[in-house]
């Protein structure tokens, strides 16, 4: 199983949108077993895939070691997506060990990694606890972005904190992560300054790690999430979608798995 954790330090950027409409693309289009993790104390993600949902929160898989009958209910039955959803515990965990709790994570994603293809990780947009626990147990980053000046601040942290968790990986003689890459998300391409930030961006000393595909900005993005449905069902339950945004997304999500194929 790989795991992909889509995450960036600042709000407001999308990130449950892109990586539920990723897990929804590769479990639909690509036959994909997923295992979707949202470590977001928010809990959209959860609020969009409750129909996924398993007895399992997030807590439960930081907190121990699972056992052996927790893993057989959490892999049995015939759906393609299972959400471990997001509880109040997270708001505590800030007071738990780091080591530990990416222990216990690593073990049970271990365990149950011989049934998904994918486990796609949710953070929150903090850095803290959470989101270096993500950090210390994944095998790959997506970190959607904005292109407005805030949003390309907090990327540079972002990319250091990355720098420094491998770091730590490598001293604990731990594989470390890779950054898959940076997806352009809520992208407006009659905005001027959004072309000249991509402009600069694309040359820039971190212009390789763009991804090709760009998410546009549609509200039917949003109103799936509200609906939790994909932007596929989303037509027979409010009877409109977005044909570029389903484009868009699927294109993505082939770009990620063929990064997998490299």
């Amino acid at each position: 199983m790989k795991i992909l954790t889509i995450t960036n330090q600042k709000g407001g950027l999308g990130k449950t949108a892109v990586g539920t409409n990723i897990a929804r693309v590769m479990a639909d289009s690509f036959n994909k077993k997923i295992l979707f993790l949202d470590l977001d104390v928010q809990g959209n993600a959860s609020d969009t895939l409750e129909k996924f949902k398993c007895k399992l929160c997030a807590t439960d898989l930081m907190s121990r070691v699972l056992k052996e009958e927790e893993i057989k209910a959490v892999v049995e039955g015939s759906q393609s997506i299972v959400l471990c959803s997001a509880d109040d515990n997270l708001a505590n965990t800030e007071n738990l060990d780091k080591g530990m709790c990416s222990a216990n994570l690593a073990n049970n994603l271990k365990a149950l990694g011989e049934h998904f293809d994918y486990c796609i990780i949710d953070t929150p947009p903090t850095l803290g606890n959470i989101l270096v626990i993500a950090l210390l147990v994944t095998g790959q980053i997506l970190i959607p972005v904005e292109l407005d000046s805030f949003s390309l601040l907090g990327l540079n942290k972002l990319l250091t904190t990355y720098q420094n968790i491998n770091m730590v990986r490598s001293q604990n003689g731990m594989a470390t992560c890779d950054l898959l890459g940076i997806v352009i998300n809520k992208f407006v391409s009659s905005r001027k300054r959004q072309q000249e930030l991509l402009e600069q961006l694309q040359k820039s000393a971190i212009g390789s790690l763009l991804l090709n595909d760009k998410i546009h900005t549609s509200g039917a993005i949003q109103d799936a999430l509200s609906n939790s449905c994909s932007l596929n069902e989303l037509r027979a339950i409010k009877g409109h979608t977005d044909k570029r945004a389903i484009d868009e997304f699927y294109a993505l999500t082939l770009e990620i798995l063929n990064h997998d194929t490299k």
